[in-house]
């Protein structure tokens, strides 16, 4: 009973995870809102404050405050991930932290660009 609840589970999962190509790279091109980039802003600062320790070891707590500050108020229309990316990148840098990074978002490729790519 207990391996037929689990191999259900695993199918749903699998069902619902698998996204295609097109609405992948869809969501990339869309914009979000700036009222949303700048609650992303004050989580990913509150976070930020919360759970890395010595946050203001390279860079002092006044210059952090003034950054996230000056990126939010810079924020004033609809922009895409990697645009948003580009405009945050710069304060992950100048904190100084070697493992406090983020990353931009890729396009995904369908399997036959893969190949072609591969064969090259």
């Amino acid at each position: 009973m207990k391996l037929k609840f689990t191999l259900i589970y695993l199918s749903l999962l699998l069902i619902c995870s698998c996204a295609s190509v097109e609405k992948y790279n869809a969501d990339i091109d869309k914009e979000i809102p700036a009222n949303k980039l700048k609650k992303d802003v004050d989580f990913v600062y509150k976070k930020l404050k919360r759970y890395h320790p010595k946050l203001d070891l390279y860079t002092s707590q006044e210059q952090i405050d003034y950054k996230f500050d000056s990126l939010k108020k810079s924020i004033d229309k609809p922009l895409k991930p990697n645009d948003f990316y580009v405009k945050f990148f710069p304060i992950f840098e100048s904190l100084e932290h070697g493992h406090t990074d983020i990353y931009p978002i890729y396009k995904r490729l369908e399997k036959s660009k893969e190949k072609k790519i591969q064969r090259i």
